[in-house]
């Protein structure tokens, strides 16, 4: 599986994104940007500019009132697939995320998704990290990514988790995407490694 390559971003987007990760990790709620200004490792002046140009990166999500709902794949927002460590829920805005969100804080936890294709239920349970159990035959849909795209919004909702590569071959074609398919360990270890490197700081 390759590396995954989205445009870059400025090192005050990247350190807002982290903040409000791990705000929304910890609280469940959704991080006011006044939480998010107090928990940076630096004042960011221009907060509310960065916030917007997120916001239009499809990048992070604001509710109505301005908070955060959703950074990094992380989200209060539901969706497709559901992550679980413990008794705390959050969803996430496509497989990958969920991947490796879970494997980069070295979860013992669960990921529930559905294959757009049949509408087969999916269900991968981690353990330290890593997949350990449930549906470790199925496989991730990595759509390509075309410059400009907005993440959130139209480039997330085609990555998904299939039960095996022919019905993601299938759901690509019949939907026109672009991508390629990667078994599921690969697909954890490639995500759990651009994880641990965004919320290293």
């Amino acid at each position: 599986m390759r590396a995954l390559s989205l445009p870059e971003l400025t090192t005050t987007q990247n350190e807002i994104l982290r903040v409000a990760f791990l705000l929304l990790l910890e609280t469940s709620r959704a991080v006011p940007t006044d939480a998010i200004q107090a928990r940076s490792n630096a004042h960011i002046s221009t907060l509310d500019e960065e916030l917007a140009n997120l916001v239009t990166a499809g990048r992070i999500r604001l509710d109505s009132s301005g908070a955060v709902t959703g950074a990094m794949g992380l989200s209060l927002d539901e969706t497709g697939h559901r992550i679980s460590i413990g008794d705390t829920q959050w969803f996430t805005w496509c497989a990958i995320d969920a991947l490796g969100i879970l494997g980069a804080l070295d979860a013992t936890g669960a990921i529930h998704s559905t294959s757009p294709h049949s509408g087969q239920p999916i269900a991968i349970m981690f353990e330290d990290g890593r997949p350990a159990g449930g549906d470790l035959s199925s496989v991730v849909f990595l759509a390509s990514y075309c410059a400009g795209t907005p993440v959130v919004d139209q480039w997330c909702p085609t990555i998904n988790f299939f039960e095996t590569e022919a019905a993601a071959q299938d759901w690509a074609t019949t939907h026109g995407v672009a991508g390629e398919c990667a078994p599921l360990h690969p697909a954890a270890e490639v995500a759990t490694a651009r994880w641990k490197e965004r919320l290293s700081g």
